[in-house]
C-alpha cells in the first residue's frame, strides 16, 4: 500500500497537470499573443492620435486668409453657378459676356454638384468643363484671359475657337472651354 500512494499522488498530479493546467497554459499563451495584437493596436493608433494632432495644430497655424484663399483656388464642392458668376464677372470688366454656357463632364459623384456632370480623377480631385462664348475686341479678349489665368480659382484653358468679325465690326466671337477642379 505505501508503494501505491506514490503512484496515485503521480498519475492525479498527472491528470492534474495534462486535465487542467496544461489547457490554462495553452489559453494563457494565446491571450498573451491577442494582448500583444492589442497592444501593437494600441501602439499604432496612439501614434495616429499623435499625428493628427500634430497635423491639427499645423492645420490651426495657418492663417485664416489662407485657409479662404486655399478653399477658394481648390474647393471641396463644385458651385457651378457661382463658377459661371466669377466668370462673367471678369468678362464684364472687359466689356464682355458670357453667352451659351454649357456644363460639361461625366461620371457621377458623391458630392452632387448644383448641376450639371463631373468627372472624378482616380486622386479624388474631381473635374468639371465650361464652355461660353464671349464677343469682344482682341485686346479685350486677351486681358480676359489673362484675368483668368490670374483669378483665385483653378481653370485650365482647354480650347479657343475664333469667328471672324464681320465686315464693318470691330469685335470678334470667342468659343471657349475651360476646366476646373475640386476636391471629393
Amino acid at each position: 500500500m505505501n508503494a501505491l500512494v506514490p503512484i496515485i499522488l503521480l498519475i492525479l498530479a498527472g491528470g492534474t497537470f495534462f486535465g487542467y493546467v496544461d489547457n490554462t497554459y495553452t489559453k494563457v499563451k494565446e491571450l498573451q499573443k491577442e494582448k500583444a495584437t492589442y497592444d501593437e493596436a494600441l501602439e499604432n493608433a496612439k501614434k495616429a492620435v499623435s499625428k493628427f494632432e500634430s497635423l491639427q495644430q499645423q492645420y490651426n497655424s495657418i492663417p485664416l486668409e489662407s485657409v479662404e484663399q486655399i478653399k477658394r483656388f481648390l474647393p471641396d464642392n463644385i458651385d457651378n453657378i457661382r463658377l459661371i458668376i466669377d466668370l462673367n464677372g471678369i468678362a464684364l470688366r472687359h466689356g464682355m459676356t458670357l453667352k451659351t454656357i454649357a456644363i460639361d463632364g461625366g461620371g457621377d459623384t458623391s458630392k452632387k454638384p448644383m448641376s450639371g456632370d463631373t468627372s472624378v480623377l482616380e486622386s479624388g480631385i474631381g473635374t468639371v468643363g465650361v464652355s461660353f462664348s464671349v464677343n469682344g475686341s482682341y485686346d479685350n479678349f486677351l486681358a480676359f484671359i489673362k484675368d483668368i489665368e490670374k483669378s483665385m480659382r483653378l481653370v485650365d484653358v482647354s480650347s479657343i475657337s475664333v469667328s471672324t468679325p464681320v465686315p464693318g465690326k470691330t469685335t470678334s466671337q470667342y468659343n471657349v472651354s475651360v476646366k476646373t477642379y475640386w476636391l471629393k
